[in-house]
């Protein structure tokens, strides 16, 4: 039972299961290491893009190497971190929601402004209507009992 406790701590306010989320596994900070380990070593790449329009190797790099700083969540955002500013967490934690479908404005302006995606959106529907424990043992069949 306590396991699948810490599996519901996986699903952040939004319906995003942080154990999919490349932010989450590491991989985007992976990718950054890695792009910057090219940039490094082979310098040409630096050269060919030299007078290509609208683009600038040095934010690209600078991009990457906030990448590889910061693209890694230690925790789910439901145990500290993720993405800080996020407005649905903010307003989650403000009106002391587990999930944004909890709310009788659900699905609010918020989702018509901020990036997030159908699936999350579809996620939280799904939650709402089968409860987060069949839903997150369902994620975890899809993607992880069949590896």
């Amino acid at each position: 039972m306590r396991y699948k406790k810490e599996r519901e701590k996986a699903v952040s306010y939004c319906g995003a299961y942080c154990l999919k989320c490349d932010w989450h596994s590491g991989r985007i900070k992976e990718a950054a290491d890695e792009l910057l380990s090219m940039l490094k070593n082979r310098p040409e790449l630096r050269m060919w893009c030299r007078g290509e329009e609208n683009y600038d190797v040095n934010n690209f790099t600078k991009v990457l190497e906030y990448l590889s700083k910061t693209g890694f969540c230690r925790f789910t955002c439901k145990q500290g971190s993720g993405y800080g500013g996020c407005p649905v967490r903010e307003c989650c934690e403000k009106k002391g929601y587990s999930f944004c479908y909890e709310c009788k404005e659900f699905p609010c302006k918020l989702w018509g402004k901020w990036p997030f995606g159908k699936d999350q959106l579809e996620n939280l529907k799904e939650i709402k209507e089968i409860g987060v424990e069949a839903w997150v043992g369902k994620q975890w069949e899809v993607n992880y009992d069949k590896k």
